[in-house]
């Protein structure tokens, strides 16, 4: 498939993930001891980070910040941050 095909495909694949993971939850509270969540990505990889911040924006209560650059700066170095590298 080529570049083209795949952003075209892009709404779908979103919609078929949706439909795949519907039914699938969790409740962080009952494993971890968070204060936020970090994605840390480039390119693409930021772009589902920003992804997943909108789509949880109403059902999650921790802040979720998105960095794209190869610096992960120490103001997110926590104990209690989930950082999520993609």
């Amino acid at each position: 498939m080529g570049m083209d095909e795949m952003i075209k495909s892009f709404p779908s694949q979103i919609l078929e993930q949706h439909e795949a993971l519907k039914d699938l939850s969790f409740n962080l509270d009952n494993f971890l001891n968070i204060d936020n969540i970090v994605i840390a990505g480039m390119g693409g990889s930021a772009i589902s980070g920003d992804i997943i911040k909108l789509l949880l924006r109403d059902d999650i209560k921790y802040p979720i910040n998105i960095i794209r650059d190869y610096n992960c700066s120490m103001l997110y170095k926590s104990n209690s941050t989930l950082f999520i590298i993609s």
